[in-house]
């Protein structure tokens, strides 16, 4: 983390944190699940080293599926934890959109974490050769950049898009080993298990991702995906290129 502190926008004394670091502190620390779903959206949008956010609140509401009055009082929670910093007021009459990057604030060690035993548990210990298990549906792999560029735009329940984004802040860069199990993405997600073993199958359902190793309940062990692109991904209804309206199909 850069060591460095600086005050901007609304909030002093925020520390700048690069995209990589910054989703593992989303991951780790206990803030209502709707500020983890804007924040980890919002990321998306961020350069490597956190800043250069821009989307603004219209093309957020359309990308997370929500209206945009949930937006405009979720924003200010997200800030006000000190969690994104605004660096550039932006200008309504010339069509120009707030500016801001990924922070973290100066007493982020006091803050409650969600289960820290689990957080903290070492990965499952990587087994070559792990088997493939078909349900009947073709399916690509999926760099994790370029996959995450397609979630933004897909129009899918806000809930199972939630759900496709946490799950990409385990992944490779190339989309692969992606085992939290349903209980800890339930814990970082700040929802109930139940939600995870109901949404989970529907975006296993979408194509978006891919079962490729079946876990041991009783050793132990999650099940192991990636991501992964539907074959009919031309067809669904995606935003256009710029999120501003959506399309009958990708464009």
């Amino acid at each position: 983390m850069v060591s460095i502190e600086y005050t901007v926008g609304d909030v002093a004394s925020v520390v700048p944190v690069s995209r990589y670091e910054w989703e593992r502190m989303i991951r780790g620390i206990a803030i209502p699940s709707r500020v983890k779903y804007l924040a980890l959206t919002m990321a998306t949008y961020a350069d490597p080293d956190g800043a250069r956010i821009f989307p603004g609140q219209k093309r957020l509401a359309l990308v997370m599926c929500v209206g945009e009055r949930t937006v405009k009082r979720v924003l200010p929670e997200l800030q006000a934890l000190g969690l994104v910093a605004r660096v550039k007021q932006g200008n309504r009459y010339a069509a120009e959109v707030n500016s801001y990057r990924l922070t973290a604030p100066p007493d982020l060690s006091q803050w409650r974490t969600v289960a820290d035993d689990v957080l903290a548990r070492p990965l499952l210990e990587w087994r070559s050769g792990y088997m493939t298990y078909p349900d009947g549906q073709t399916r690509w792999p999926a760099d994790r950049h370029e996959w995450i560029g397609m979630i933004r735009r897909v129009q899918i329940p806000s809930q199972v898009k939630f759900l496709a984004l946490m799950m990409a802040t385990y992944a490779n860069s190339d989309g692969t080993r992606i085992f939290p199990g349903s209980k800890q993405l339930a814990l970082v997600m700040r929802v109930g298990v139940k939600i995870i073993d109901r949404d989970l199958p529907q975006l296993r359902e979408l194509g978006f991702v891919e079962l490729v190793k079946q876990g041991n309940r009783r050793g132990g062990e999650s099940h192991e995906y990636r991501l992964s692109y539907p074959p009919d991904l031309p067809r669904r209804p995606m935003l256009d290129p710029d999120e501003s309206k959506v399309c009958d199909g990708a464009v």
